[in-house]
């Protein structure tokens, strides 16, 4: 998974439908890429969630995240953080190359 996937998964991660015309234009490539990176997504969420979170397509409509959820958002932890935690520098990257 690459930062790509992830802003696909981001951009489709309210649960509604989402075009792939949509998506391609939000990342500036073409539907076909979509179509493919939506494939391989799938893949990666079957393997790795047991199934639990799957992308549906509907002809017409578009891509679809089966499951709401929401992504790591460095301003929300940020502002619950405790006062005194505040003067550390949180970094956030959703994907990286090594664990």
């Amino acid at each position: 998974m690459d930062i790509i996937d992830y802003k696909i998964l981001a951009a489709i991660s309210d649960g509604e439908y989402h075009s792939g015309q949509d998506l391609a234009n939000l990342l500036v490539t073409s539907r076909a890429a979509i179509c493919k990176r939506i494939a391989k997504l799938n893949t990666f969420l079957e393997e790795n969630t047991f199934n639990s979170f799957y992308i549906s397509t509907a002809v017409g409509k578009g891509y679809c995240l089966n499951h709401k959820f929401d992504s790591l958002c460095l301003t929300t932890i940020n502002n619950n953080l405790e006062l005194s935690l505040k003067k550390v520098q949180l970094i956030f990257s959703p994907v990286i190359d090594s664990t």
